[in-house]
């Protein structure tokens, strides 16, 4: 399965807004209902957020039925890190785009990257 850089970013805003504290976690119901991705791009995208220590929580396969359990508690520090590189949807867009004009894929560290380059560049331009 492909990681879906939209899910990234749409997934990581919706921790950072709706997960106040630790004791707090968001479920895969939840998150299906607020982001406009399925099951499926949500459940791996946690799986690939945790591995990659971006994210705290848990995704399993249910024992009493075939869906999964996906709790989300909170992003890490290196999440948020992450998540100022991607959070301009302008930059976020406009990155994507030559992305797919060149070639169509990136690595996801090298995507974060790249918009954070885009900031850079348009901060400079901004302060002079």
């Amino acid at each position: 399965m492909k990681l879906d850089i939209n899910c990234v970013r749409d997934l990581m805003l919706y921790i950072e807004s709706d997960i106040q504290d630790f004791s707090q976690y968001s479920d895969i119901s939840e998150m299906k209902e607020k982001l406009d991705h399925d099951e499926k791009a949500i459940v791996y995208t946690c799986q690939k957020l945790i591995e990659a220590g971006y994210i705290t929580g848990i995704v399993e396969l249910s024992d009493l039925s075939e869906s999964y359990i996906c709790q989300v508690h909170s992003i890490t520090f290196s999440g948020h890190e992450y998540l100022d590189k991607i959070r301009n949807k302008t930059i976020f867009d406009r990155v994507e785009k030559a992305v797919e004009e060149n070639g169509g894929s990136v690595s996801f560290q090298l995507f974060g990257s790249l918009c954070e380059k885009a900031l850079d560049i348009l901060l400079n331009k901004y302060l002079g």
